[in-house]
């Protein structure tokens, strides 16, 4: 799925594109250091493994998490069967994984849909006791399944919506402390903002002020903090925290600005005002600059000309 080949400067790369490294935090201060002689291992796609991953526990002893979800992994289960005959397994409350039967690779499954259902041949299935396999990557909701005359496919689970906006909340961005502010040039590829001094904090909020076109239309395809060493920070843990809008019907959102790829954007509609979008960083940090890319497309539609930046050590919505 990388794409290096085609558009204009377009850098979409897939796995691991970098060093691979452990933090230790510990006494308040950041040390990071590189992994050196490490391998990469792929996972068999194959029944054995997924029953010899670990010890199997009962049920009731598995709590749910701070998201709902139980754990990530593999369940297995037993169900009695009267007449074999086929039918549809209905794995709706599940995350994203795969399902065996009697041994018996019935297929995948993912919770956003709109298939929320697999076909289970009634040739696979067994009088009596059938053994049930269900590996999961996010975990379930509820680790359970039902055994259906018709299959679900029409259900598509629509992502609930991911940051605050002016609706929800007013934000009054001149309070805050500036970090930088001035103009980008026109045109595509990625620019850089250094900082006149070095900052501390975990909120980033980048503000535009006005855009190189008459739309109204505001986007960003990229964006990236750099560190004290002038390195890219890891957005693993980044959260958008609030956007003045964005186009969730067209998957515009918020979180487009650090999904890892160039080809898909944020974009804001704002009826008036600035463009604003807050980003928690997921811990403190100190920064010396951000990375902003436009859009791709030829001309950069919705590229900022003016904009601000902020850094906070605490959320403007408290």
């Amino acid at each position: 799925m990388g794409r290096i080949n085609f558009g204009r400067a377009i850098k979409d790369f897939k796995g691991i594109t970098g060093n691979v490294t452990v933090t230790d935090c510990r006494d308040g201060h950041d040390f990071v250091c590189d992994l050196k002689d490490w391998q990469v291992y792929s996972l068999p796609d194959e029944l054995p493994f997924y029953e010899n991953m670990g010890e199997f526990l009962p049920i009731e002893t598995f709590t749910p998490g701070a998201d709902g979800r139980l754990p990530r992994g593999v369940y297995r289960g037993t169900f009695n069967v009267d007449k074999p005959a086929d039918t549809f397994l209905d794995f709706s409350t599940w995350g994203k994984g795969l399902v065996y039967v009697n041994g018996h690779a019935l297929g995948r499954i993912w919770e956003i849909g709109p298939q929320q259902t697999l076909y289970m041949p009634g040739c696979w299935l067994k009088k009596g006791e059938n053994q049930i396999l269900v590996f999961d990557i996010l975990g379930p909701e509820e680790a359970k399944s039902r055994g259906l005359s018709e299959p679900i496919l029409d259900s598509l689970k629509t992502p609930k919506r991911r940051t605050l906006s002016v609706e929800d909340v007013d934000i009054d961005f001149n309070a805050m402390p500036v970090v930088a502010e001035g103009e980008f040039a026109p045109g595509n590829g990625w620019q850089e903002v250094k900082f006149a001094e070095s900052v501390h904090g975990r909120y980033l909020a980048v503000e535009a002020l006005d855009g190189f076109d008459d739309s109204g239309v505001i986007s960003i395809a990229e964006l990236h903090a750099l560190n004290g060493k002038g390195e890219r920070l890891s957005r693993e843990p980044w959260t958008a925290l609030y956007a003045d809008s964005e186009q969730t019907d067209t998957n515009r959102t918020a979180d487009k600005v650090f999904d890892l790829q160039e080809s898909t954007y944020w974009s804001s509609n704002a009826a008036k005002g600035s463009h604003a979008i807050i980003i928690d960083l997921g811990d403190e940090h100190t920064l010396t600059g951000v990375q902003y890319l436009p859009r791709m497309e030829k001309g950069a539609p919705g590229a900022i000309r003016r904009y601000r930046l902020h850094l906070l050590p605490l959320s403007p919505l408290q």
